[in-house]
């Protein structure tokens, strides 16, 4: 008995049985865990009881240990100084957005070179390394007033910027240019001058010897600016910003005046301020050259000037002049055909045309220039001073309103005194622009100011050349003898500032209206 009972008690489990110390009765592993007990949510793990157990996956941007617990979904954010950002915005990674700086110090701008990284862009050289960041959305400023050679007439619509490179030479011919083609050296900065001639540049850079260009046309001087001021604004004295009086002050366009006796044109230019010295024959090196009238003549620059036949039968000689001014010369002396067409080829190239009264025999019976307008020659008006009215429905014709007002030669605004009126022009035919009209009691309404822009008919992207046509005599006093002293001293009239105007819109490059 007592040999059996111990038998028994021993037999329930063997020292070397194989079943588990965790599994029940029924030898199953008691141990096993789930995913969610070992809170985990994504991969594959140990059941607890020699298993694997997969946990699922992770949607992007998260992955499996990507927070730094393993299996568990997650994302570490990078971070900008990881990235070698310094600037911009950008992805962390994880799903959100990083701000790695809110800009970049001038002239360094954000991803010039390298994405969300403060560079100098490869195009930034020269003075645009001198352009600078002010605070509180400041910049700096550079401003002034652009005057005619005469200091005192201030030019509406002048073009003044910091060139970034060298500024070409003027070209010695008449050639079909836009108007962005006439500002060279890569302008950095630019801006057009107000009616009253004012201007402002922004943005300007800073420093020492700033360059700074201010041009009409070929009308251009280039002066250098001795500091400019970092975030301040630099005021440009006026004796600095009027258009040269010779040629040592800049660039004068080359103009050739067909001189009339009734119409002195010519001698406006010393009351513009153009040295008299400038004013010569074409042999003698000045920028304003006198042939005389091959009907009735004007003045002469002195022994050997030609005359008006030299100008315009050789296509070449017209080539060499940015703008030809035919003044009246009491009579319509008619031209040749040749000749004629030698002026319409001149103004389809580029050229500039002004023609006062008489002159319209350049004009009126040669096309294209014939449809320009509706010409009905040499009417009698009987009231040669009238009140001129300016259309101010187009915005060079507002200026012109403005401006006269502004330099006193006109009291209330789109009227202007006129004097020594004719009538030679019924109406004008578009898009020739008519500038100013009179009401006459006799004929009504007509116009006695119109430009056109040529080639006539061609669109208007690819017109280069202009002719202004004027119906009336600037100057009411014969015009012969010598110049300066064939011209009268004096301040000057309203229509004389009336054609100072148009002088520097004739010269303008071509743009529509």
């Amino acid at each position: 008995m007592g040999e059996n009972a111990g038998s028994d008690a021993g037999s329930d489990v063997d020292a070397g049985s194989d079943v588990d110390a965790g599994s029940d009765d029924s030898g199953a592993c008691s141990t096993a865990t789930t995913c969610q007990q070992q809170g985990a949510n994504c991969g594959s793990i140990d059941d607890g009881c020699g298993g694997r157990l997969d946990c699922g996956s992770c949607t992007a941007p998260d992955t499996c240990g990507g927070g730094g617990t393993p299996s568990v979904c997650g994302c570490t954010p990078t971070t900008c100084a990881n990235l070698g950002f310094d600037c911009g915005s950008v992805s962390d990674g994880c799903g959100g957005q990083l701000d790695c700086g809110a800009g970049c110090v001038r002239p360094q701008t954000c991803g010039s070179v390298t994405p969300n990284v403060c560079s100098v862009p490869s195009s930034c050289t020269n003075l645009c390394l001198k352009q600078v960041d002010c605070p509180n959305g400041g910049t700096t400023t550079v401003s002034g007033k652009v005057y005619a050679p005469n200091g005192v007439d201030p030019l509406f619509n002048a073009l003044v910027y910091v060139p970034n490179a060298p500024v070409d030479p003027l070209p010695t011919t008449i050639s079909c240019d836009t108007c962005g083609a006439q500002a060279t050296g890569s302008p950095l900065v630019s801006t057009v001058t107000a009616v009253d001639g004012s201007f402002t540049l922004e943005d300007v850079p800073v420093g020492t010897n700033i360059p700074l260009v201010i041009q009409i046309g070929r009308w251009r001087r280039q002066i250098v600016m001795p500091t400019v001021a970092a975030c301040q604004n630099t005021i440009v004295s006026a004796a600095s910003t009027h258009m040269p009086k010779n040629k040592s002050e800049g660039d004068i366009p080359r103009m050739a005046f067909a001189t009339g006796s009734l119409d002195s044109l010519e001698c406006v230019m010393r009351k513009i301020g153009i040295d008299d010295a400038e004013v010569t024959t074409p042999s003698n090196g000045g920028r304003v050259h006198l042939y005389t009238g091959s009907g009735s003549p004007g003045a002469n620059a002195g022994p050997g000037t030609p005359t008006q036949t030299t100008l315009v039968d050789s296509p070449s000689t017209l080539a060499s002049y940015d703008m030809v001014f035919f003044p009246c010369q009491g009579s319509p002396y008619d031209q040749t055909t040749a000749r004629k067409q030698n002026i319409i080829n001149y103004a389809n190239a580029g050229g500039r045309v002004f023609a006062s009264h008489y002159s319209y025999v350049w004009l009126y019976n040669v096309a294209p220039f014939s449809g320009t307008a509706q010409w009905d020659v040499e009417k009698n008006i009987l009231e040669s001073t009238q009140t001129g009215y300016i259309d101010t429905s187009f915005p060079k014709g507002l200026a012109l309103a403005q401006w006269l007002q502004i330099v006193g030669a006109s009291t209330t605004l789109g009227q202007i005194p006129l004097y020594e009126l004719r009538s030679d022009v019924q109406s004008v035919n578009p898009p020739s622009r008519p500038w100013i009209r009179i009401n006459d009691s006799t004929y009504g309404s007509l116009p006695v100011h119109f430009t056109f822009n040529t080639p006539v008919g061609t669109p208007a992207a690819q017109q280069c050349g202009r002719v202004a046509f004027q119906d009336f005599h600037v100057e009411n006093f014969p015009g012969s003898g010598t110049f300066p002293a064939a011209c009268q001293p004096g301040a000057m009239t309203p229509q004389e500032k009336l054609l100072e105007f148009m002088i520097f819109d004739l010269a303008s490059c071509i743009a529509p209206e």
